[in-house]
């Protein structure tokens, strides 16, 4: 009988539900000639369930299936089911669903495309982790997925306003597939030398100086906004917008405006990216993440401070106050509110010398009216124009920021108005009021 047809048929399965195999020549007579004699075919499979190609197995699934060598007591417990009925298959089966395989997948989900596992998703890469994918293959298709191709793109538009290319695309899946997380590619590409040139030149046409310790805030903020854009991204319209409302920006004694403006927390960098795509949303249309992505590198840092100083906590400051609103504040509230903020070529009065030409909005600046030309003092002139306030600015100061940053601010009757510029040597100057005008303004911005 041991010999027999049946018998070798029965040794056979052995192999197969043990080691997953067909038997070889050598083992089939081995244990041909054990049943023959003192064996059992239980004591056989208990033989080969014990024996160290069985462990070698084990580890394997472990490996390729959760990334790791399996552990003495894992171990133990496996050669014990593989003797007792389980087969190679279902134990393979068995960890590609379990719990500790689920925070795998999701964690490659996570690294490479900043979001949590779907249930699909979950669902197909366990079946496959359970017949002959591996984890390592299961990230390495992740990563050159076309969602994949997308989170790069995503991330190429928003630190370098551009459109990824072929050779960038290639490289960084490359690298997501190799164990780098989706922040981590952001942090490479915001330290990357075309990032520094949208960093210098948002730099050079908002504060008038580039530094190095103001790249590496720009650095930090570029990095610290698409890192939130990949949480955010997944928001409803209705998360979003209370993201936005909960958020606040606070002055800090940090020694440049960026810096002193810095989220400190992640829920803060949340809001920042939140409140971003509110102001960039068009008016009219639900909230959604990807509007930002209109705005990318310089824009998107000028967009970033914008948002940090309209929500900064200075605004609840005393500053001074004035009775009344002057005939000739309302004729300028009545002025600005004629304005469309798309038009360019239009003219505005600021003092008795100076006149300054409007510049058509962005699509983030759809709040405000822009203006190039004028100076300082007009500037100055025409904020006591609106406010009618005669009194020294020093004492309107609500708050000092940065290099030179300041923000003055007063309260009149139709409510606060308030003037900033963010450096000493800063070329953008703005005028803030609420509420705001009947064509939907809330800034005036001057750039000299």
């Amino acid at each position: 009988m041991a010999h027999s047809s049946g018998a070798q048929a029965a040794l056979q399965n052995v192999y197969h539900d043990v080691l997953g195999r067909d038997i070889d020549p050598g083992g089939l007579t081995t244990y041909e000639n054990g049943l023959g004699t003192i064996m059992t075919l239980s004591q056989v499979r208990t033989v080969v369930a014990y024996s160290q190609e069985a462990q070698n197995d084990v580890n394997a699934i472990y490996q390729q299936v959760l990334g790791r060598p399996v552990e003495a007591q894992a171990l133990s417990d496996t050669e014990n089911g593989l003797a007792t009925g389980m087969t190679l298959a279902q134990f393979r089966s068995n960890t590609a669903h379990s719990q500790e395989a689920q925070n795998d997948i999701n964690s490659i989900y996570l690294q490479v495309l900043g979001r949590n596992a779907d249930p699909g998703g979950m669902n197909s890469a366990e079946d496959g982790l359970a017949t002959n994918l591996t984890l390592d293959q299961l990230r390495y298709n992740t990563a050159h997925s076309q969602e994949a191709a997308s989170a790069v793109g995503n991330v190429y538009d928003l630190l370098l306003n551009r459109g990824a290319d072929s050779g960038g695309l290639q490289t960084y899946q490359n690298e997501l597939a190799n164990g780098t997380t989706l922040n981590g590619v952001i942090s490479e590409i915001a330290q990357s030398g075309e990032a520094g040139t949208q960093i210098s030149n948002f730099l050079n046409g908002t504060l008038g100086e580039v530094s190095d310790d103001l790249v590496h805030a720009g650095q930090t903020m570029l990095t610290g906004i698409t890192q939130a854009y990949e949480t955010v991204k997944n928001y409803t319209s209705d998360q979003l917008q209370a993201a936005a409302n909960g958020f606040q920006a606070t002055f800090s004694s940090a020694g440049n405006v960026l810096d002193s403006l810095m989220p400190k927390t992640q829920d803060q960098w949340l809001g920042l990216a939140a409140t971003m795509a509110v102001m960039v949303t068009p008016a009219g249309e639900a909230v959604a993440a990807a509007d930002l992505l209109a705005v990318g590198g310089e824009e998107l840092l000028a967009t970033a401070l914008d948002t940090e100083l309209d929500t900064a906590t200075v605004y609840s400051a005393t500053g001074a106050s004035v009775s009344g609103l002057s005939a000739e504040a309302s004729a300028t509230f009545d002025e600005l509110a004629a304005f469309d903020p798309k038009a360019s070529g239009a003219t505005l009065q600021l003092d008795a010398n100076t006149t300054v030409t409007q510049v058509a909005s962005t699509r983030y600046q759809k709040a405000n009216l822009n203006f190039s030309g004028g100076n300082e003092e007009a500037v100055e002139t025409f904020f006591r124009k609106l406010t009618g306030y005669t009194g020294s600015l020093d004492n309107a100061k609500a708050a000092s920021f940065g290099n030179g940053g300041v923000v003055y601010l007063v309260r009149t009757s139709r409510g606060v108005v308030s003037l900033r510029n963010v450096s000493a040597s800063g070329k953008d100057w703005t005028i803030q009021f609420a509420p705001i005008l009947s064509n939907g303004v809330e800034k005036v911005k001057f750039e000299f």
